[in-house]
């Protein structure tokens, strides 16, 4: 029940879909073309506090999770193959069994957005796609 199960629920996540993960804590822009394909960087955005008691607080923690993929020589078809992966992704994320009734603190795991962006304004055919959840951390403290 702590802040610690957070960024490995989404690590496990992405690497069972084959994701690299791009760990530089804070510099997200640069990652090098040679593994920029499949691969995801995280950050954890303000959390939120919500209804409490006497020992147990419910916090709601944003995380960005960024997916990179080459575009190569067809910006179409790169954005084909990164509207799959959106689905993927999701569906790894939000399996039930995946999220729903953890031991670890987690109490859900909820989408916000989802943003589709080339990597940068210089190369439209390189593609990042931010989604950004919601974990909804319950944590219980003795003293």
């Amino acid at each position: 029940m702590s802040f610690a199960s957070v960024l490995p629920y989404f690590r496990s996540r992405m690497n069972a879909l084959d994701f690299k993960e791009w760990d530089d804590a804070f510099a997200v822009n640069n990652i090098p073309e040679s593994i920029l394909d499949l691969s995801y960087h995280l950050r954890v955005g303000v959390t939120a506090s919500g209804p409490a008691n006497h020992t147990v607080h419910n916090f709601l923690v944003p995380v960005e999770v960024r997916a990179f993929f080459k575009g190569f020589q067809d910006p179409g078809l790169a954005m084909n193959n990164v509207m799959a992966n959106v689905d993927l992704v999701l569906e790894e994320v939000l399996k039930i069994e995946n999220r729903v009734g953890r031991t670890d603190g987690i109490k859900d795991v909820r989408p916000i957005n989802i943003a589709i962006d080339p990597v940068d304004g210089s190369n439209d055919n390189d593609i990042v796609v931010t989604f950004t959840f919601d974990v909804q951390l319950i944590c219980a403290f003795s003293n």
